[in-house]
């Protein structure tokens, strides 16, 4: 097969395209792959407890506990 400049810069073209998707899926993967925070009614905020780091820590009021250990405090 007879291949021209234009034929080889194209092939470079898709091939980077390619690659860019590829990586761009790769993230979208390991991104469903996260564990996600506890939701209640759509407006409770978590965060990543520092203690057993599996856990969520969520508030109630008051109230800040973690989903994964028995850590607990007031405010």
């Amino acid at each position: 097969m007879l291949r021209t400049a234009y034929s080889e810069t194209t092939l470079r073209e898709l091939e980077r395209r390619l690659a860019l998707q590829q990586r761009r899926i790769e993230r979208l993967e390991q991104a469903e792959r996260r564990p996600r925070p506890p939701v209640a009614g759509g407006t409770e905020r978590a965060w990543e407890c520092d203690r057993c780091r599996s856990g969520w820590i969520v508030h109630d009021g008051d109230e800040l506990r973690c989903t994964g250990c028995e850590y607990l405090r007031y405010l």
